[in-house]
């Protein structure tokens, strides 16, 4: 063994060393716990909800499409009736028909008296059916003593089931100025014994011209349903001996323009005449 001091003193400090890094902790690293993935509570409540959604819309609309596939099945035939006769009309004369009749409204409309009674042809009418791809020869109005006809013959291709199907039928109004009365009835070639009997709607209706106290002492309509069926389902009595006035919302809503409209023009017609190939407004004057 060497007796070198300097080599000695060198272990010496060497071991201390040792013995101080020993006596010092071990570090150690902590794991991070990997963090597992939730779907949070809103997502799967939005899920939820578009799920229960679109099914609710899905069959919902699968029951509309049997639903109106049930309908063509039973208010449509398989053999239309034969054209009816076509008007010829330019669009120059139909623009004519159409700047009269707005012309009038708009004078109603703005308070004004118009100085000329509005009249319009059966031919007129028939006229605007006849420059419709779909109504051309598939429709037809016929105007006479006191009385509105229509008659029509309607593809329903468009339809679910429609194919090579048609919407026969005709419906007319009726006016009775000793009663002041309104009939309705339309009626269908398809017979739909399944759902109901008799005509779609039929419908007695009468009028009441009085002064709106709340609009200016301006003239009033009220119509009042005094019989009536719709789809077989016959009007209750109690709804009728109420007496409730059909045209109620024109004169509640009193902001609405069109409302105003509505209500500027029957303040403005004095009466309404239906004659033979005709109908006549004759405006109030001032």
């Amino acid at each position: 063994m060497s007796n070198d001091p300097e080599l000695y003193k060198k272990l010496v400090d060497d071991e201390e060393d040792v013995e101080e890094q020993m006596k010092k902790p071990l570090v150690t690293a902590k794991a991070t716990p990997k963090s597992s993935f939730r779907m949070p509570c809103v997502c799967k409540c939005l899920l939820i909800t578009t799920t229960v959604f679109f099914s609710l819309t899905l069959a919902a609309g699968v029951g509309g499409y049997f639903w109106m596939k049930d309908f063509v099945d039973h208010f449509t035939v398989t053999t239309p009736s034969p054209d009816f006769p076509v008007v010829d009309m330019t669009g120059e004369e139909l623009q004519v028909v159409e700047d009269r009749v707005k012309l009038f409204v708009d004078q109603l409309v703005a308070g004004e008296h118009p100085a000329e009674d509005l009249t319009v042809t059966q031919d007129e009418i028939n006229g605007f059916i006849g420059h419709s791809d779909y109504l051309r020869g598939n429709a037809m109005v016929t105007l006479h003593k006191d009385i509105i006809k229509e008659e029509y013959s309607f593809p329903t291709w468009m339809l679910p089931g429609g194919k090579d199907r048609y919407f026969v039928g005709h419906d007319y109004m009726k006016l009775n100025e000793e009663t002041n009365s309104i009939e309705m009835e339309m009626e269908t070639a398809a017979k739909h014994s399944d759902w109901f009997d008799g005509p779609l709607y039929f419908a007695q209706l009468q009028w009441l011209v009085t002064k709106n106290k709340q609009d200016e002492g301006k003239t009033m309509l009220q119509l009042f349903l005094t019989k009536g069926s719709f789809f077989g389902q016959e009007a209750p009595q109690d709804y009728i001996e109420k007496r409730e006035n059909l045209l109620k919302s024109l004169y509640e809503e009193a902001d609405c323009e069109d409302a105003k409209a509505a209500r500027a023009v029957i303040a403005g017609i004095e009466h309404v005449v239906i004659e033979e190939g005709k109908i006549i407004v004759k405006p109030r004057k001032a």
